[in-house]
């Protein structure tokens, strides 16, 4: 959404991020996006949007940012540190809230499978697991089968792992980063 316009202030770019359905929701519960560094009035510059979450870019690269013309940097979650750094290179910020950042890839999932009226899938949200530099990151679970994590994904990524290896069962290889050992299904006391 954000790159295929061009902004003159951080105000039209907080706009169009309240527009997006996860911001929508947070910014109910006063949760929301909002201006970390800067004014709804400030000159927009280059944007770059970052969803990193966990860690955040080193002085050196916001240096290079600076350099490069970066004017707003749009975050999931900025630490103080960082938001001093950015405010002493005039970068602004925009810290849309990690809860809703990260929800954006789960319900991408969850609008691709309820189109598609799948139902013997669950989806779940979960922590890294270690692998932070390939987020965001897809564990598929089938009962007898290895586990497989894909790494990067993209809405068209997400929907190509839905069309080929939930519905057709074979794993999309380009996108696989790690794969478990086979899952065992738990037998509870009454199935034992």
């Amino acid at each position: 959404m954000l790159a295929k316009k061009s902004y003159r202030t951080v105000g039209e770019i907080l706009e169009d991020v309240l527009e997006i359905p996860e911001f929508i929701a947070s910014s109910k519960v006063k949760n929301g996006p909002s201006i970390a560094s800067g004014s709804e009035k400030s000159r927009a510059g280059k944007v770059v949007v970052s969803f990193t979450g966990g860690t955040n870019p080193s002085k050196e690269l916001y240096l290079e940012m600076a350099k490069a013309g970066v004017g707003t940097l749009v975050e999931m979650h900025v630490p103080q540190d960082a938001l001093k750094e950015l405010r002493k290179l005039h970068i602004n910020v925009i810290d849309c809230g990690h809860m809703a950042a990260d929800s954006i890839g789960a319900n991408i999932f969850l609008d691709e499978i309820e189109k598609r009226n799948l139902k013997d899938v669950i989806v779940s949200q979960t922590g890294e697991k270690g692998l932070i530099t390939n987020q965001p990151i897809v564990r598929i679970e089938e009962i007898g089968k290895s586990s497989v994590i894909y790494g990067d994904v993209t809405p068209e990524i997400a929907k190509r792992i839905i069309e080929e290896h939930i519905i057709k069962g074979n794993p999309v290889f380009d996108y696989v980063i790690q794969t478990g050992e086979p899952i065992i299904e738990k037998k509870t006391e009454e199935g034992k």
